[in-house]
C-alpha cells in the first residue's frame, strides 16, 4: 500500500460535480481541483441531479468518467421521481459503469422510503455496488433510519454519508460489520471517538467539495482542504490517518476493477 504519510495523497468518497445552487463545478475544473489537492481518486455523483435534469447528469458524468478515466469512481445519484418516471434504465444502460448507488431522504422520498428504495437494492446487488445514504440536516436523514434497511441486507455494503449523529452511526457500525462511514463535514473529534471504537478500517475520507465552497464564500478550498486533513491526523497514527485518507478507499472500489 502506498504511504499517504511520505506520498501526501488521497482517495476522496466524496466529490460532486454539477449544479448546486448558484456554484457550478465542470468536470475539468472538479479534476483540476483533485490535482490541486492530491487526490488519486475518488467517488464523485453530479449535485444536477437535484434538478432532475437527466441529460444534463448523463453529460457530466459521461465526460468526467472519459477524462478522468480510473481516477474517477462514478456514483448513481437516484431520486425517487428517477424511479417514477422509469428513467433508472436510462442511467444503467449508459456507458458509464456506476460503482455506487447514492440516496438522499431530502429528494423527493415519502414515508414509504424503505418500499421506495427496493429496486435501488436490487441493482445494488447485482452489480455488487455499495449503497450510500445521505444523514445529517434533517431528522429524517439521521443514520438510525436506516437501521433496519442496513439489519434486512447483510449481502451488501452501505456507507453513511456525513456519519451523522455520530453516536447513531457507531451503534450501527459496531452492529453491522457490512456497514461504513465518510468524514465529510463530520469533527474530527467524532470520527477520533469511531476509530477508539474500533472502526478505523471502515471510516472512508471525504470532503464533500465543492458544497464547501458554498456554504464558505471566499475561502480558499485548497487551504480549506489541508486545513480539514491535517485536523484528523494530529488526532492518530500515521498508520490510522493512512487507512482512513487512502487504504479503506481501496477496499471498496479497488484500483482497475
Amino acid at each position: 500500500m502506498k504511504n499517504i504519510i511520505q506520498n501526501i495523497m488521497f482517495n476522496d468518497a466524496h466529490l460532486h460535480v454539477g449544479q448546486f445552487y448558484d456554484i457550478y463545478t465542470t468536470p475539468a475544473e472538479l479534476l483540476r481541483y483533485m490535482d490541486d489537492v492530491k487526490i488519486e481518486r475518488a467517488a464523485v455523483s453530479s449535485t444536477t441531479i437535484c434538478e432532475e435534469n437527466y441529460n444534463k447528469v448523463l453529460r457530466e458524468m459521461t465526460a468526467l468518467t472519459e477524462s478522468g478515466r480510473d481516477r474517477i469512481v462514478p456514483v448513481l445519484w437516484v431520486t425517487a421521481a428517477m424511479l417514477e418516471s422509469e428513467e433508472l434504465n436510462r442511467f444503467l444502460d449508459s456507458r458509464i459503469g456506476w460503482k455506487a448507488i447514492k440516496i438522499h431522504r431530502l429528494t423527493g422520498w415519502t414515508s414509504q422510503f424503505d418500499a421506495q428504495i427496493a429496486p435501488c437494492l436490487e441493482v445494488a446487488k447485482e452489480l455488487d455496488i455499495p449503497i450510500i445514504f445521505h444523514t445529517g440536516e434533517d431528522s429524517d436523514c439521521n443514520a438510525g433510519n436506516f437501521d433496519a434497511i442496513v439489519r434486512q441486507h447483510p449481502d451488501l455494503r452501505f456507507i453513511l454519508a456525513h456519519s451523522k449523529p455520530a453516536g447513531e452511526v457507531r451503534e450501527m457500525m459496531l452492529n453491522y460489520p457490512h456497514l461504513l462511514c465518510d468524514t465529510s463535514f463530520q469533527t474530527a473529534e467524532n470520527i477520533v471517538r469511531l476509530v477508539r471504537s474500533g472502526l478505523e478500517e471502515r471510516i472512508l475520507w471525504g470532503s464533500d467539495y465543492p458544497i464547501p465552497k458554498y456554504y464558505y464564500p471566499g475561502t480558499d478550498m485548497t487551504a480549506y482542504y489541508a486545513r480539514e486533513w491535517r485536523k484528523l491526523r494530529e488526532r492518530m497514527t500515521d498508520s490510522c490517518f493512512n487507512k482512513i485518507s487512502f487504504n479503506n478507499f481501496l477496499t471498496i472500489w479497488p484500483q482497475n476493477a
